[in-house]
């Protein structure tokens, strides 16, 4: 199990409204950076790459100031009860809630399995 990086890409015209970047090589067990943008509001993320054999990876959340003992799996665009939990790739979903820290984490998968993850988010001018 290893802890992706995040890579944030220059975001063309965006500057600090917009973060754009990605977490990828997200193997079986891998879980990646836990980035904090609490002040953008409108994320939306791509899931894409090699599910493999029962593949899974969710987006998960915390407002806590340090750790991530408590996070939570964040929920898409529809509302509570649509977790965004992936099983099939490629996959777009615009997040529900909007916490201080987030992370994907693959759940589940063999060894083909092999993740990315690019994070789209904005916040207002």
């Amino acid at each position: 199990m290893a802890t992706r990086l995040f890579t944030p890409y220059a975001a063309p015209g965006g500057g600090d409204i917009v973060v754009w970047g990605a977490w990828t090589g997200l193997l079986n067990g891998d879980d990646g950076e836990t980035i904090e943008i609490p002040e953008h509001v409108d994320l939306t993320v791509h899931i894409f790459g090699t599910l493999g054999v029962g593949g899974s990876i969710s987006l998960r959340g915390t407002n806590e100031v340090t750790g991530v003992t408590n996070e939570v799996v964040l929920n898409d665009s529809r509302g509570s009860g649509n977790p965004i939990t992936i099983t099939a790739v490629p996959a777009a979903r615009q997040v529900l809630e909007v916490l201080k820290r987030i992370r994907p984490i693959v759940t589940a998968g063999d060894g083909s399995t092999n993740f990315s993850v690019a994070l789209k988010a904005t916040r207002s001018r």
